[in-house]
């Protein structure tokens, strides 16, 4: 019997403020950061998750950010094994 099992993701909790500020309360002592959104992607510029780039996406449970298996680079649209995916 195959059986899939979904663990937290590495990057821990974060919180973005509408004007871009984002922190993560997973790693405090990163600091904080900028996030700028155009369209449906999201770059973090600097602080704990500098150079990430996520996809915007939602779904029957609710608004998430995908971020592929080399963060550096925009997910392709389908999940891999590998990518992360945060949900509010």
């Amino acid at each position: 019997m195959h059986q899939s099992a979904y663990v937290a993701s590495a990057l821990g909790s974060f919180e973005i403020d509408a004007d871009g500020a984002y922190r993560s309360v997973s790693y405090p002592d990163k600091g904080s950061g900028r996030a700028r959104a155009e369209g449906a992607t999201v770059t973090f510029e600097d602080g704990p998750y500098a150079g990430f780039i996520g996809e915007l996406g939602s779904n029957s449970t609710g608004a998430y950010i995908h971020f592929g298996e080399t963060p550096s680079k925009a997910p392709v649209s389908s999940m891999h094994f590998n990518d992360h995916i945060c949900y509010r």
